[in-house]
């Protein structure tokens, strides 16, 4: 089911007309591209996986990051306000967004921008398809590594036969 961000988040300025897949499972994925047919593609392909909610601009993505903290930002390398190299740039300099797994979307692969977007800390780098399977796969794998991720955070805390902080 897709609609509008406001109906599900708090309402805001900054999510003005911004679109929203919501599922139950609650891990949320941060979509940003600005091309309307990816992000279309992006919110089927994902449904029943996770939460979705797309921006068309990289200075929404990086406001709509802070606001939410998405588990997971499938990134478009191109975008008209900022490209993706420079929005994962501020997301990882925020202490906010610095630990958002990233994973850059693309249509045409460039080794040279794939090798910097590691660089600067994307998760994964892959080149656009229409099929959504493929999408879903993908996201889900990063999905369950960033489950997996936090719940060793948690469990790091706690001393496991004291049950008392470390």
């Amino acid at each position: 089911m897709t609609k509008d961000i406001q109906d599900s988040f708090p309402r805001s300025a900054s999510t003005a007309g911004v679109s929203f897949s919501a599922d139950a499972r609650g891990q949320l994925v941060l979509v940003v591209d600005a091309a309307e047919e990816a992000r279309r593609i992006a919110l089927q392909g994902l449904d029943g996986l996770c939460d979705v909610f797309c921006a068309d601009t990289g200075q929404q993505a990086i406001q709509l990051a802070i606001q939410y903290r998405p588990d997971l930002i499938l990134l478009s390398a191109s975008m008209p306000d900022l490209d993706g190299l420079e929005i994962i740039r501020q997301l990882k300099q925020d202490k906010l967004t610095q630990n958002i797994s990233v994973v850059f979307v693309t249509q045409a692969a460039s080794e040279a921008q794939e090798a910097e977007s590691f660089a600067l800390g994307a998760s994964d780098y892959i080149v656009a398809s229409r099929n959504a399977n493929i999408l879903k796969a993908r996201v889900g794998i990063h999905l369950r590594a960033d489950l997996q991720r936090k719940t060793l955070e948690r469990l790091s805390q706690f001393d496991g036969l004291t049950g008392v902080l470390n």
